[in-house]
């Protein structure tokens, strides 16, 4: 999923794709991939072999619609899977 935003913005001009409107959104299990997406993106998973992987994969928001698996059972947490800091983009949770 990650790969796909640098994908977009590697062909962008090409499209007309505004580079600063690419966001992620997925439903029920899908939610929590797209929450990883918007807090480790900073992580990656290869060395850098291709200009594409030297494309910032941030998105620019991120829409969770029913996300699954987001929490701890016992204190209702939220995992450290997904580390929000300052630069988290806009997310809606529904």
């Amino acid at each position: 999923m990650i790969e796909t935003k640098s994908y977009a913005q590697n062909l962008s001009a090409k499209f007309n794709i505004d580079t600063n409107k690419i966001g992620v959104i997925r439903f029920s299990a899908g939610g929590n991939l797209s929450a990883r997406a918007a807090t480790n993106f900073k992580l990656k998973a290869l060395d850098s072999t291709d200009k594409i992987d030297k494309i910032p994969s941030r998105p620019d928001s991120a829409l969770l619609i029913y996300p699954g698996s987001m929490s701890t059972a016992e204190d209702r947490h939220l995992i450290t899977e997904i580390p929000v800091d300052v630069d988290t983009p806009p997310v809606f949770f529904l």
